[in-house]
């Protein structure tokens, strides 16, 4: 355990300078970090910068591995300081991104939402609804594509921002109007997303942003209990106190997810051969690279002595420092 500690004191120590390079403007690139090493790195790096961060790789199967290393790896560094946040793309988008190069980009644009799966299209918005008002400082990890995807201005979204909680003084017609107007369908059973029902003194919503829909009984204009329950069944299955929802988002796609993060916000650039860091003063990228500062050493050093302590992650027995959490720094 004192080996662990030790490592990890070792690896916040040398990762400081790095960031001071980073915090003030400067793009840096860490050459060959290797794919298993790179959510060990990243934690180290967010925790010692304290501000919001994306963290944009090439596709989805690498934002899933990341994303579980990462958020193990944040918690041992930095516990409750963060809040990560896992933004997918939409299935439609990730077809058109296998379509470039080719002479037709047959999705875009609204058409692009219709075809999203409903339970990612609501994990998409929720994620967009805690980036407009973040409980801690958000670190969000995304592809290129989701980065890229329209969006709904974000003003839009907290326009339509509503809580529902348990003692609320709200007439249920007055709520009934709200909902339509904001989008949402009356049917006879609230199944699907964006749908609605009312029976007496209940209102039964499914809210865009939302894994399942929510039973919300009033006593009179006062809501009196609200309950989580099954689409397919009607079933309750827990109660809460209250509930946050967005409105239709619509079609008027003007923005993207970097309308969404704080204007402090760092970015990390994972591609094949570089972990490329940014900051909101970077300068346009440039291939400019310049002799290995002095920290660069201070990094390999951490490499090696994390690799024998196996708090960083093996490459393969041949790289340059025996393991391949990172090799080099470039600055630009």
């Amino acid at each position: 355990m004192g080996s662990k500690v030790d490592s990890l004191k070792l690896a916040k120590n040398a990762v400081h300078p790095l960031v001071e390079e980073w915090r003030s403007g400067n793009v840096l690139s860490l050459s060959q970090v290797a794919e298993a090493a790179r959510p060990f790195l990243a934690a180290f790096l967010a925790a010692e910068l304290d501000k919001p961060l994306c963290i944009v790789l090439r596709e989805v199967r690498e934002q899933e591995l990341f994303y579980s290393d990462f958020e193990t790896w944040l918690e041992e560094t930095a516990p409750g300081q963060f809040e990560p946040l896992f933004f997918p793309e939409e299935e439609s988008l990730r077809i058109e991104g296998a379509l470039r190069g080719r002479s037709a980009r047959i999705l875009g644009g609204s058409s692009a939402r219709v075809l999203a799966a409903p339970e990612l299209e609501a994990e998409r918005w929720e994620i967009l609804r805690r980036l407009t008002a973040p409980a801690k400082t958000p670190i969000v990890v995304t592809t290129v594509l989701g980065a890229e995807q329209p969006l709904a201005d974000p003003a839009k979204i907290r326009e339509q921002r509503r809580t529902i909680a348990i003692g609320d003084d709200l007439p249920p017609e007055t709520w009934l109007g709200e909902l339509a107007a904001t989008g949402y369908i009356l049917t006879a059973q609230a199944a699907g997303h964006g749908q609605f029902a009312h029976r007496g003194g209940i209102v039964d919503v499914f809210p865009y942003n939302a894994t399942a829909p929510y039973r919300v009984e009033f006593f009179g204009d006062r809501v009196d209990s609200i309950r989580v329950f099954d689409p397919d069944t009607q079933a309750s299955t827990r109660t809460v106190d209250s509930f946050e929802m967005l409105g239709e988002p619509g079609d008027r796609l003007t923005s993207t997810l970097i309308d969404y993060l704080p204007k402090s916000s760092f970015f990390i650039e994972s591609t094949e051969e570089h972990f490329l860091l940014r900051s909101p003063r970077s300068p346009a990228p440039g291939p400019q690279p310049q002799d290995p500062s002095p920290q660069t050493r201070a990094l390999e050093l951490v490499a090696v002595r994390a690799g024998r302590k196996q708090v960083g992650f093996a490459k393969n027995s041949r790289t340059k420092f025996g393991i391949g959490l990172f090799h080099d720094v470039e600055k630009h």
